[in-house]
């Protein structure tokens, strides 16, 4: 029996005592209580027997306190299998960063099984920026924010390595621009020391703290930038959180080249800049390719996809803290 029901229960044989002026425990000179008086016997004996339960409890926390709220905040008894749908609600200048303990879900809203006695932590963040030095080459600063425990910098990379990097166009402004194009086997050891190219779990996490996955391009876009949509509307982004992504474009085989020639194709050209980013992952998908992420001008979203490692993509580059 849920506490609830309990509560109904209780509720409704302390109206009958009330009304029907029975109970010896609460009546004075053979004369019914009043109403103040039947409310301090309600509030006094309500939890009488609760502390024993019969079925499964779920135990809700937050992380911080102040970070948010969820619909379920205190332990409840239920009987096996029931289903709980619970949702966790983020509070102003906080990120949703998942849930810990019986889930692991970075979804805010939720479904639990009871099995078992189970606790849960719906987990928030604040972003938070700063900057860093790349003390190789000419010493570049970047930019950086944080978001549930993992910083990324706020620019791409703009690190020139000894080959498989380069311009857009071969232009040294599109670098200072938009950072260079890497291809991944440079990418995978581009970034600073203590840094290291993200994951697809990686970018879950950014994505998933972005909110809904539909518009988490738009909240990461830059304000401005980026080439108008197909249908003449602004394609820039809220920049939200200030990762201030910007359409650097492409480096790719030109385009016949059929996938199964990629290997051996040589040719390359730039395309899509003011239109298009893609970052490298470092998650391979199969031998020869690997995930990337994605934004458009003329999308909202932040997409996966994947492409040859002798391409060149921008470089985001994380830390973990």
């Amino acid at each position: 029996m849920t506490k609830s029901i309990k509560y109904v229960l209780k509720l409704a044989v302390a109206a009958a005592i009330l009304f029907l002026g029975c109970g010896d425990d609460w009546i004075s000179g053979g004369e019914s209580a009043g109403v103040n008086e039947f409310l301090q016997y309600f509030r006094e004996n309500l939890n009488s027997g609760d502390q024993e339960c019969s079925g499964f409890t779920l135990t809700v926390n937050i992380n911080p306190q102040t970070g948010g709220t969820t619909s379920l905040s205190e332990g409840i008894c239920y009987s096996l299998g029931t289903v709980v749908n619970i949702t966790a609600t983020r509070k102003a200048d906080y990120v949703f960063c998942g849930w810990s303990g019986a889930s692991t879900s970075r979804d805010s809203a939720i479904t639990v099984i009871m099995n078992n006695n189970q606790t849960l932590t719906a987990n928030f963040g604040q972003v938070t920026t700063d900057t860093f030095v790349d003390t190789r080459g000419d010493g570049q600063s970047y930019r950086t924010i944080r978001v549930c425990n993992l910083t990324w910098m706020a620019e791409n990379l703009n690190y020139q390595t000894t080959d498989s990097s380069w311009c857009y166009d071969d232009e040294t402004s599109n670098c200072v621009k938009y950072g260079r194009l890497y291809a991944w086997n440079t990418a995978m050891t581009a970034c600073p020391a203590g840094w290291r190219l993200p994951d697809t779990l990686d970018w879950n996490k950014l994505v998933s703290a972005a909110g809904d996955i539909s518009l988490a391009g738009t909240k990461l876009k830059s304000t401005s930038g980026w080439d108008n949509r197909s249908d003449g509307s602004s394609g820039n982004g809220t920049d939200d959180f200030g990762f201030s992504a910007m359409p650097g474009g492409l480096r790719m085989h030109n385009a016949w080249c059929s996938p199964s020639e990629w290997v051996d194709c040589d040719e390359f050209e730039f395309t899509n800049i003011g239109r298009q980013v893609a970052w490298w992952s470092a998650t391979e998908l199969v031998t020869g390719n690997v995930y990337t992420r994605s934004m458009t001008s003329n999308g909202s979203d932040v997409y996966d996809s994947f492409t040859d490692k002798n391409n060149g993509r921008s470089v985001r580059c994380v830390r973990d803290n």
